[in-house]
């Protein structure tokens, strides 16, 4: 990363702050936020499967969080209660910055003061984990803002003796701006309160007064202050599109950005199938320079909070490519009421308006169905009043139930990959239709046990959220090993559909020390060492051709045993017929993987599947590691492993699918099934999909992806000539700016709308900025026929 100097952006805060100048056009690349220890996710002392052996000590011993942005750095020592980091930076933009690390820091001083009954105390550190759990909490996570606290601050007066009560301190980063609140109301007796901070430059700022509360706001990259926004002078009439009523629109001091009150009614299923919420709104600039305005969504009650995306789209409900992120919380602990346990949901953006441009807008709320069709979703999750308090993401089809959640530091479940459940199978309390699922989770990815068998933690833990829904997920993780030995990168996609939950899972492994004979290196997991909830005895293993071998699950099975099942080219159904969820004991559906791809430094690399066995949690079980030939292969330093492969969850019969896809069902219950059909027909008819492409040029044949033709009003035309079950996700790249799309298909010579509804002539798709200004857009299309062996035509056109 590269530090800024002297006053390069000083141009833009006179946009932000309305001062009276000139402003350069604002750098829209650069607004994104990361968060993320340091040295590791400091290991919980509870609730961990994994043994107090395994501890990340070194994590433990230096809690540091380290916020990342496309204009400053933030690093405070969670123990001390300094901020060692303090930087201006110049970014790059969202996705890069997901694998460039912050390592110049330099620090500044934070002081934290209360005056109770007459008495002043100052924040000498903090208890970042003690025997009741963690105490740097994750409030919100995603591009815009990362929002976290600390709940065990240590105060002493000058004579060293301490204050009996623990105030906490709660810091809200934006890409430009940060927020720092005191809250002592938990106290009684406070008469005042203060917050400071010292910069590198020499500068001093200050907030406080009387009161339990002080909120300071400063921007690190621009060595100042800023003020609270006048709503008023940003934001014309908003209202809800159903009734035309008008929203409630406030400042809101302890974000520091524009909120918007979204009143949503209860929702309900079959009959909201149809439904979407919007609302509208109009945003004005009223300063002589660009700028970029928060906003905060806010549901008022909430509504589908294990499903929810959101869509910004301009006034013609052409999506704008602003992505809005979503954090969200329904966990609550009755006996033990916390700051911001749930239920709760808002959405994040931040949006650029010229100087004096006025601009309008809708905004999509999408719970459980997108165009008719049960719409995919990626958020993150807080875990506040459950018991966990740092990251946890989780995704839907739908909005009834998860679909899987990934928990990237493994700080509750010991595992990247957690719950996992079933899509439109019945659910798992009453055997109902839009309800939860058994759990048949657990899953990893790398697992690195170095040479003389030590455990490798992950570092540095970062998440991109680059597509959050409806219509296709896009997640990235990346980080390092705590041996500094490998860097990964994860690539985590989903997508809207109504037969069966599809993944696409795909790895990037860079070594950058030499890697020699480790005990256990392997790629990706399913299930998890000490996470595994379910049994089976049989496995089948394929390919293209159909099945090869049907294997038995070694009785006893402890480490590895058994041969190696080459997996490259390959599929494997598990028949699972145990579940240990404590609401149901039998799965409802079967587990799939498909090898999509595998490469050593561009070259294809064969993969193996190694039968893994964890004696604990009921013995028995078996996990599918993915690996080279074998798990201890050396690895030289600059080598680099790439691969994918898909996960599929498809009912076991039609009995227990209720989902409306008619062709899945009707091949779900054709006479001559096995348990490894439905797996044997995804690799089949999708992964080995063709695409003929008539315009536009073809990227990868599935998920489709075509780069737009350029100066056409048919961005893409292609023909399918066989095959595409479920509903074909499809992306369209490089789409110019400020264009509306609709997707048609060809009939008997004609093109003809394709789905089943549009708004104002565009069909349901989804867009997203990229670094060069240009769109990538998300469409997510049903087969027209169920007759797998008919072709059929689509084609992506510029909206009139």
């Amino acid at each position: 990363m590269i530090r800024l100097r002297g006053s390069v952006f000083l141009a833009f805060i006179i946009g932000v702050c309305g001062l009276v100048g000139r402003a350069e056009a604002v750098e829209t690349n650069r607004y994104y936020s990361y968060l993320y220890f340091s040295e590791g996710y400091p290991t919980r002392l509870r609730k961990n499967r994994r043994p107090e052996s395994m501890a990340n000590r070194a994590a433990r011993e230096n809690p540091d969080v380290v916020v990342q942005t496309g204009f400053y750095s933030l690093k405070l020592d969670c123990d001390t209660m300094q901020l060692s980091g303090f930087d201006a930076l110049e970014g790059s933009d969202y996705l890069s910055a997901l694998n460039q690390s912050v390592t110049d820091f330099s620090p500044a001083r934070l002081r934290i003061r209360i005056e109770k009954n007459g008495v002043l105390y100052t924040c000498t550190g903090a208890v970042p984990q003690d025997a009741s759990g963690q105490n740097v909490r994750l409030i919100e996570s995603g591009q815009f803002v990362q929002r976290f606290d600390l709940t065990q601050l240590i105060f002493t007066d000058t004579l060293g003796n301490e204050l009996g009560e623990h105030p906490r301190l709660e810091i809200t980063a934006w890409a430009d701006r940060v927020t720092f609140l005191l809250d002592a109301g938990m106290v009684e007796g406070v008469e005042k309160t203060a917050i400071s901070i010292v910069s590198p430059g020499g500068k001093t700022y200050r907030a406080g007064g009387r009161g339990g509360t002080a909120v300071l706001r400063v921007m690190p990259h621009l060595d100042r202050m800023f003020e609270p926004l006048d709503v008023s002078a940003y934001v014309g009439r908003a209202k809800a599109v159903k009734d035309g009523g008008d929203l409630e629109v406030v400042y809101d001091p302890e974000e520091s950005a524009v909120r918007f009150e979204l009143p949503v009614d209860r929702l309900r299923f079959p009959e909201d199938r149809g439904r979407l919420d919007e609302y509208e709104f109009e945003l004005t600039n009223p300063l002589s320079a660009d700028t970029v305005v928060p906003l905060i969504f806010r549901e008022v009650r909430t509504q589908g909070i294990t499903g929810t995306s959101m869509l910004l789209c301009g006034a013609d409900g052409a999506p704008t490519g602003i992505p809005v992120q979503v954090s969200k919380n329904w966990h609550n602990d009755p006996g033990h009421r916390v700051k911001h346990d749930g239920p709760w949901l808002r959405g994040y953006t931040m949006v650029p308006l010229q100087a004096g441009e006025t601009r309008r807008f809708r905004l999509r709320l999408v719970t459980g169905f997108w165009g008719g069709v049960p719409a995919v979703s990626h958020a993150q999750l807080s875990v506040i009043g459950y018991g966990g308090n740092w990251k946890w993401d989780e995704s839907a089809l739908g909005c009834w139930g998860e679909s899987m959640c990934y928990d990237p530091a493994q700080h509750l479940g010991s595992a990247f990959i957690a719950d996992v459940r079933p899509a439109f199978t019945a659910g798992k309390k009453d055997g109902g239709k839009y309800s939860w699922t058994e759990n048949v989770g657990g899953g990893d990815f790398l697992v690195y046990f170095d040479a003389d068998n030590t455990y490798r933690w992950a570092k540095q833990l970062k998440t991109a959220y680059y597509w959050t829904g409806p219509n296709m997920t896009e997640v990235h993780y990346s980080g390092v090993t705590d041996d500094e030995a490998i860097a990964f990168h994860y690539r985590i996609r989903s997508v809207c559909t109504a037969d069966y939950h599809r993944r696409f899972h795909a790895y990037t492994y860079r070594f950058l020390k030499d890697v020699v004979s480790p005990q256990r290196l392997i790629f990706h997991q399913m299930a998890g060492d000490y996470y595994n909830s379910v049994h089976f005895d049989t496995y089948y293993v394929g390919s293209g051709s159909g099945l090869t071998q049907t294997l038995a699950r070694p009785e006893g099975l402890s480490g590895y045993a058994g041969e190696a099942v080459p997996f490259s080219g390959a599929w494997v159904t598990a028949d699972d017929h145990w579940c240990s969820d404590r609401d149901s004991q039998e799965p409802r559906a079967r587990r799939g993987l498909l090898f999509m791809n595998s490469t050593l430094n561009g070259e294809p690399f064969p993969v193996c599947l190694h039968p893994f066995g964890a004696a604990r949690r009921g013995g028995g079980r078996m996990s599918f590691d993915l690996a080279a030939e074998s798990v201890r292969r050396s690895y030289k330093a600059g080598d680099v492993v790439e691969g994918e492969l898909e996960f599929i969850l498809p009912a076991k019969e039609p009995g227990v699918y209720w989902g409306d896809d008619q062709e899945f069902k009707a091949r779900l219950g054709r006479p001559g099934s096995e348990a490894w059909t439905m797996t044997a027909d995804e690799y089949i008819h999708n992964l080995q999909l063709s695409v003929e492409p008539k315009a536009g040029t073809l990227l990868n044949s599935y998920p489709v992806e075509i780069a737009a033709a350029q100066n056409s009003a048919v961005l893409a035309d292609f023909v399918i000539p066989r095959g595409g079950i479920g509903h074909v996700p499809i992306i369209v790249r490089n789409v110019p700016p400020g264009i509306g799309l609709r997707a048609e298909r060809q009939v008997d010579g004609k093109w003809v709308p394709l789905e089943s509804a549009d708004f104002g002539g565009r069909s349901f798709y989804q867009a997203v900025r990229n670094a060069s200004g240009t769109l990538d857009c998300a469409f997510s299309i049903r087969r027209p026929s169920a007759d797998l062996a008919a072709a059929w035509r689509v084609r992506i056109v510029k909206a009139e």
